[in-house]
């Protein structure tokens, strides 16, 4: 999600170390290792270990944008020192060439990279703030950590398999998304599937349920501690079961959410100006205020953010995977990723009955009063292509309401052109099938695959409300 209130090491130690590792053939081994142990000095301190680097390999990037916040956010700010040595512990030359990266010299030698990172939480800088959920925070009783705000990436390397150590309060709980192997160490197949896995840490109560064959976790940390992932997990296990039904078959074999609830002196300190969550394949992080039950707002965003399993986790563009953390690049269907996600939180909660007909309609009549307030020049693919402008970020929120109400009127078109046997749940349900997490369709083609797939008609819809701005039709 956006920067609103709504909304990823690789493997074994360098020559030095004796520990064994499981996953990866390549010839190039890293790990990360991250020491939170010391909450006093607010940092991160990140050791990576590697062996078999070349000269290709010679730079070390800090992600500038991450997935699911269209924002650019240059994490490379926080990294406070940097330094590089050689199997013998020598120091090797490296350069801070850029915000987001450092050369380093004789890589062919490095054996391992050092350096600390400030969490963003209470950072001295104040330009381009990063929201609670998309940052990173160290507090005596709880640390929120999403990955891409602490671990970088080797130059040529980003879809090398990847593993973590992470040293912390033995007495605290963690909550990740990411696999564990024996020897304690955290795997991921990618730098994007590292960077796509928060983490939260501290005194957590858990929770599980089966949505379908997905295994459901809920890592809760909170001020209040009468606010517990069993009371979460109990308000929001109907909408889930919902969404099963919805999906009708288990796209991912786990999930978690994670919930971090601060007491409202944490959130003042830390100068927060919005809360929210943010979506990621297997996990959404959520950072509140601390306030006693779990709103229905609190529940519907658990849906939307449950339901990015299907998109862009499932379907998405060849803009999307692999990922481009360094130059911000925006894909024209984030009406899809967000817009699709956001009318699928709604109407699978009708089709359970879990709300009714007139509080369906009533959300959708809120959507279009949002909507109205903004700009009604620029359409659905423009706002999706310029979302990282200044003119984006204050339109965003139109892909929760004007997207969502869009979805719902090309549900209704493909109701009537098939007779009420296939709406836009089916075709959706038919584009997972065909494409997938490793399948991605080619960006400029999305268009004409669903029409393809669909009725001539809907070439006609598209070009009026998703890649024109003629006015919805509906009446209100």
């Amino acid at each position: 999600m956006k920067k609103l209130c709504l909304i990823l090491s690789v493997l074994f130690l360098a020559g030095c170390s004796t520990q064994e590792t499981t996953i990866g053939k390549s010839s190039t081994k890293i790990v990360y290792n991250i020491d939170v142990t010391n909450y006093e000095d607010d940092l991160f301190h990140v050791t990576v270990f590697v062996d078999g680097l070349s000269e290709e390999n010679n730079i070390y990037n800090m992600p500038a944008t991450v997935p699911g916040t269209y924002d650019v956010l240059n994490f490379g700010r926080f990294v406070k020192t940097f330094k590089a040595f050689d199997k013998n512990g020598n120091e090797l030359a490296s350069e801070h060439i850029s915000v987001n990266q450092w050369k380093i010299s004789n890589t062919d030698k490095l054996a391992k990279i050092t350096y600390d990172v400030e969490d963003t939480f209470d950072a001295d800088i104040t330009e381009d703030d990063v929201m609670p959920m998309g940052g990173t925070g160290i507090e005596n009783d709880f640390i929120v950590m999403n990955t891409f705000g602490v671990l970088g990436f080797f130059e040529g390397l980003q879809s090398n398999p990847v593993e973590l150590k992470i040293d912390y309060n033995s007495n605290w709980t963690i909550g990740t998304s990411l696999n564990v192997n024996d020897q304690g160490y955290y795997i991921a197949e990618t730098y994007d599937r590292l960077a796509d896995s928060p983490v939260l840490l501290g005194d957590l109560t858990v929770a599980s349920t089966m949505v379908n064959d997905i295994k459901v976790g809920v890592y809760v940390y909170s001020a209040d501690t009468s606010i517990t992932a069993d009371k979460i997990l109990k308000i929001a296990d109907e909408v889930l079961q919902s969404a099963g039904n919805f999906i009708g078959y288990s796209p991912v074999k786990n999930y978690n959410f994670l919930f971090c609830l601060m007491d409202m002196e944490t959130f003042t300190r830390n100068n927060f100006h919005g809360a929210g969550a943010l979506e990621h394949s297997y996990s959404s992080l959520y950072t509140y205020p601390a306030r006693g039950s779990l709103s229905n707002s609190r529940r519907d965003a658990m849906a939307h953010e449950f339901m990015h399993i299907l998109t862009p986790l499932n379907l998405h563009s060849n803009i999307i995977q692999p990922f481009n953390f360094m130059i911000p690049t925006a894909s024209e269907h984030i009406w899809l990723y967000e817009g699709v996600t956001e009318w699928v939180s709604d109407i699978m909660q009708l089709r359970s009955k879990l709300i009714t007909t007139d509080e369906y309609f009533e959300r959708f009549s809120q959507k279009l009063n949002i909507s109205d307030r903004l700009n009604q020049d620029i359409s659905l693919t423009q706002l999706s292509r310029e979302v990282y402008s200044d003119q984006g970020i204050m339109d965003f929120i139109n892909f929760y309401n004007k997207g969502a109400v869009t979805a719902a009127l090309l549900d209704i078109r493909l109701l009537e052109l098939s007779n009420g046997t296939r709406g836009l749940r089916e075709v959706l349900l038919e584009l997972l099938k065909k494409y997938g997490k490793y399948k991605p369709f080619l960006e400029n083609e999305f268009f004409e695959i669903i029409v393809n797939i669909t009725y001539p008609e809907i070439e006609q819809f598209i070009n009026d409300y998703i890649k024109g701005t003629k006015p919805l039709p509906f009446v209100k």
